[in-house]
């Protein structure tokens, strides 16, 4: 009895240490927005593997400084679950770029031009995200800026490093994690989320290039770039 009680006030204490964590993040999404704002359904089993995770995920030490650390770094944060599946108009719906660029094609800048560039891309057909809560910065890191995918690479690092954290941990975006990022958060909260950095992902297209992305005026643009090139607005989101 004595440690019943035990453990309801731990799980008590958890879910106030969660929502006051939660408080920090300017863009959160939960699973019931997820639904009532795409009018999709999680798969009931992916949705007791996310609630168990999302307790221990801001249970993790190095989770906790990093959202307590954002505002010092000057960056604003956003948080969701990441889906590889769902329920969508009563059918099953693997959540691939493709996919999403079929399924919310109003927020892309030229849909043709996406679907062209990357219809041979294996990544973009078949990719899916990891079911997982994800938390990425909005904007490129600052210090990631003009420089090239090696020298960002080593920016990540630093940042991980600051958190007691490492690579593995904290990573770079693949291209369907970061389109899937920029339409929930849209569809969400109605922002534009990289609409003044660029992130470069950790996606190929063609045999060296690499997949970067931005929200411009016009929709979601998606290109391409050499890992050696730099430029102003092109840097990195990590996410954790």
């Amino acid at each position: 009895m004595a440690k019943a009680k035990e453990e309801d006030k731990d799980s008590e204490a958890d879910e106030s240490n969660t929502a006051d964590l939660l408080a920090k993040i300017t863009y959160q999404v939960s699973l019931d927005d997820l639904e009532k704002k795409l009018g999709i359904q999680v798969i009931p089993e992916d949705r007791i593997r996310l609630d168990r995770q999302l307790a221990k995920k801001m249970n993790e030490p190095t989770v906790r400084a990093l959202i307590e650390g954002a505002e010092k770094e000057g960056v604003t944060l956003a948080i969701l679950p990441r889906l590889p599946r769902c329920i969508r108009a009563g059918q099953l719906f693997k959540v691939t770029g493709a996919n999403m660029v079929r399924g919310y094609p109003q927020f892309f800048d030229n849909v043709q031009q996406v679907v062209l560039k990357l219809s041979t891309e294996s990544f973009f057909l078949q990719e899916s995200p990891e079911l997982d809560w994800a938390i990425f910065t909005c904007e490129v890191l600052p210090s990631s800026r003009q420089k090239n995918y090696m020298q960002q690479k080593q920016v990540l690092k630093q940042h991980a490093e600051r958190y007691q954290s490492n690579e593995l941990r904290v990573r770079r975006r693949n291209l369907i994690e970061t389109i899937y990022d920029l339409i929930i958060i849209k569809l969400v909260h109605d922002q534009n989320l990289l609409s003044e950095t660029v992130d470069l992902t950790e996606s190929k297209i063609g045999r060296q290039n690499l997949a970067f992305i931005n929200f411009g005026e016009d929709g979601i643009r998606i290109s391409d770039i050499a890992p050696q090139k730099t430029h102003a607005q092109l840097g990195v989101c990590p996410s954790w």
